[in-house]
């Protein structure tokens, strides 16, 4: 029988990513070009606050935080 890996999932805290940027006086798009990442890939974490870990790196690395500053990871099953 095999086990099942357990997965993680990422929690974006919308509100301190959004107060961050803010801070910096920047928008989703700036925060796109500034990070790689695709406007609309921004506009689906803004929306449903779920994001891969990976994608929390890259964001906290174009922003100059810790990732926990925006974003923690909960375990499933």
């Amino acid at each position: 029988m095999k086990k099942m890996k357990k997965k993680n999932q990422v929690i974006v805290n919308v509100e301190a990513l959004n107060g961050l940027l803010n801070q910096r006086f920047f928008n989703y798009a700036d925060l796109s070009e500034k990070s790689g990442i695709n406007y609309n890939t921004l506009i689906r974490i803004k929306r449903t606050g779920h994001s891969s870990v990976r994608t929390v790196r890259v964001l906290s690395k174009a922003l100059k935080v810790s990732p926990h500053s925006i974003a923690e990871i909960k375990s499933e099953g």
